[in-house]
């Protein structure tokens, strides 16, 4: 079962899609983390935000300064339910390193 400690790191990753990028950048470094979790108004995952994303977009000069300008994307997400064989070939099959398990 998570720890208190746990869900607060994890609340600290979620961000709201408004997020300009670079307070994104700046949560990114100092949580020590390459993910951020954006939700919308309700509260609910809308999708992953990784360094790479961030990077590449700027690197490609795309418009937009909030996460929500972002190329759309649905997380991808492991059920609390899943085991840890199946997340790690989710995890490979996707080339991924972060998971949200929801």
């Amino acid at each position: 079962m998570p720890t208190e400690a746990f869900h607060a790191h994890v609340g600290r990753l979620l961000v709201p899609l408004a997020m300009p990028w670079r307070e994104a950048l700046d949560r990114m470094d100092r949580e020590g983390e390459g993910i951020l979790l954006a939700v919308d108004d309700q509260g609910r995952l809308r999708r992953t935000v990784t360094d790479g994303d961030l990077r590449r977009a700027m690197l490609a000069s795309a418009h937009g300064a909030v996460l929500a300008d972002l190329p759309s994307q649905p997380p991808v997400v492991a059920g609390v339910e899943a085991g840890a064989a199946p997340v790690r070939a989710l995890m490979e099959r996707d080339r991924i390193t972060h998971l949200p398990v929801v």
